[in-house]
């Protein structure tokens, strides 16, 4: 297991609680520094991802263009949708490591479980109106919400290969029409990214914006900050299970 910021924040918070603290608050800062004290350095086990700043340059006049056809709705009516996979067994990529054996440090095969659901996430532009998280999965029905469990809380689609693709109109008039529908009546937006599906869909309850392609890390709302909080949310509940286990 990867020594993360989220592996040591329980147990200093349960030594704290168990020493009678009221105020200790196992804050970044403090990860630091207790990792400074040790002789630690946290590093990235391997590296991933590039830049978007070519195609964003690439793309302006496309964004400007979709910017002016946007205007004439209001805010509450323009809704952002992404997808994201979400790796539930995949464990964190960085580690806290002592000095002398950063270069010898290596990752388990844990790190890159691809084991997984794809979650569809919406949002208007105000943030004040947010459809449930969708799941694409492989299964009709998760096991965890088997007859004699709870049922499925959340719009759940069964896709062999548990990604959108052409599962996205079923989406778009099963949760995201009737949820929009169910506040109001104006004409809707719908910002999507570049996949195929996205762009042929056309649709008079709502206008499908499709943006340019390798900028949506820059240029959607989901991209730029949701979706990562969403998986450090997760990941952070991931490790606490197994931390508790040990």
């Amino acid at each position: 297991m990867p020594l993360t910021k989220a592996v040591l924040h329980q147990p200093a918070e349960e030594i704290a609680a168990n020493l009678g603290g009221t105020v200790f608050s196992a804050s970044a800062g403090f990860v630091r520094r207790w990792a400074k004290r040790h002789n630690l350095v946290n590093i990235s086990l391997w590296v991933t991802g590039g830049s978007a700043a070519a195609d964003v340059e690439a793309s302006r006049q496309r964004m400007e263009e979709i910017r002016a056809q946007i205007e004439a709705f209001d805010p509450e009516q323009i809704n952002n949708m992404n997808e994201t996979g979400l790796h539930f067994w995949c464990l964190p990529s960085r580690a806290y490591v002592s000095v002398g054996s950063r270069r010898r440090a290596r990752g388990s095969k844990a790190m890159k479980n691809k084991d997984g659901v794809t979650v569809v996430l919406e949002v208007n532009a105000t943030e004040s109106h947010k459809i449930p998280v969708a799941v694409i999965d492989k299964a009709a029905v998760p096991l965890c919400c088997k007859s004699s469990r709870a049922p499925c809380p959340f719009p759940n689609f069964s896709k062999q290969s548990a990604w959108i693709g052409d599962m996205y109109e079923k989406w778009f008039n099963t949760v995201f029409v009737p949820a929009v529908r169910a506040r109001t009546r104006l004409p809707c937006v719908l910002v999507v990214d570049n996949c195929g599906p996205h762009g042929k869909l056309e649709n008079p309850k709502g206008a499908n914006f499709p943006l340019p392609p390798n900028v949506t890390s820059v240029h959607q709302p989901l991209d730029a900050g949701n979706i990562f909080a969403l998986n450090r949310c997760y990941e952070g509940r991931l490790l606490s299970l197994v931390i508790g286990d040990f």
